[in-house]
C-alpha cells in the first residue's frame, strides 16, 4: 500500500489517525482479502456515535 510502518504505528497507538487518502488504500487492501471486514472498517471509521454519547 505504500505506507511506511512508522505511519501505522502512531494509528495503531492512536497518535495521529490516517488520512484520507490512506483510508482508502486501506478499504481497497481489506476488500481483496474481506469485503464485510471492508465495510466493517468504514462503518467504524466514520461511526460518530460514540461521540455523539460523551456529549450527552
Amino acid at each position: 500500500m505504500g505506507i511506511g510502518r512508522s505511519s501505522i504505528n502512531r494509528w495503531v497507538n492512536e497518535n495521529r489517525d490516517p488520512g484520507g487518502d490512506a483510508i482508502l488504500e486501506i478499504r481497497k487492501g481489506l476488500q481483496k482479502i474481506d469485503q464485510a471486514a471492508a465495510a466493517e472498517f468504514i462503518r467504524l471509521y466514520l461511526d460518530e456515535s460514540d461521540e455523539d454519547e460523551e456529549q450527552s
